[in-house]
């Protein structure tokens, strides 16, 4: 199975140094629960967060969640070709198991993340949880995941014809496909320390959701073509 992740996603609880900030309250007493509770969002705490490092690059959950729905919701991913993966910028590693469905209401998707940043787990109480997030590096998840070939789309990278490139992987049965979740900036060495190639798919920066839809219709004309090796 490949694994496609989503890297240095900019998805985290509001960091500890900014929870006092009168704009993070202010979120917090409208949403009736402790700043510490809340989930970092640049569209109403962008004030708060202009002490932050890499400010540019955080505070973007939106990101993650049109990026989980493309994925979780694919037709690779329903085929059992793929495996879906959050690592957070703040080293959180949020897996899924598999058939899972998240809000399409991007409100609800928010209330789910804070509960699970929370208790670590979604449901709270359940032993085989269908959301579940860990504290783990980057390193520590390609570890897991020891993929036999690791591949990071990156507007640095060299211009491919993606289907070729696919294509050209398709008969190694673990391939890792490194995505940035966030809105600027590149992957950080702590992710391309770990990577065999990067790749461009186009001539300009393309939004994270462009990238993922345009790998996942690869796949699905890959999977139709009869491409990839057994994914039993």
């Amino acid at each position: 199975m490949w694994v496609v992740v989503l890297a240095e996603s900019a998805i985290e609880k509001v960091p500890e140094e900014i929870v006092s900030h009168p704009v993070v309250r202010k979120a917090a007493s409208r949403r009736r629960k402790s700043p510490h509770e809340l989930i970092l969002d640049s569209s109403i705490m962008m004030p708060a967060m202009k002490s932050l490092e890499d400010s540019r690059k955080r505070g973007r959950p939106d990101i993650v969640h049109v990026a989980s729905l493309l994925c979780l919701e694919s037709i690779p991913y329903a085929e059992g070709v793929i495996d879906y993966v959050i690592h957070t910028y703040d080293d959180q590693v949020i897996t899924f198991t598999r058939g899972v469905r998240i809000p399409k209401n991007y409100l609800r998707f928010i209330g789910l993340f804070e509960q699970l940043f929370k208790v670590g787990r979604v449901p709270p109480s359940s032993e085989q949880p269908l959301i579940r997030v860990r504290a783990l590096s980057f390193s520590e998840l390609m570890s897991e995941i020891a993929p036999k070939y690791t591949v990071a789309l990156s507007d640095a990278g060299e211009i491919v014809h993606l289907p070729s490139y696919v294509k050209s992987l398709s008969s190694i049965d673990n391939v890792c496909w490194v995505i940035g979740g966030f809105p600027h900036g590149e992957l950080s060495h702590r992710v391309l320390d770990h990577v065999d190639d990067v790749i461009s798919i186009y001539r300009a920066p393309l939004h994270v959701w462009t990238v993922i839809s345009e790998l996942l219709t690869v796949f699905r004309y890959c999977l139709v073509e009869g491409c990839f090796v057994s994914q039993a």
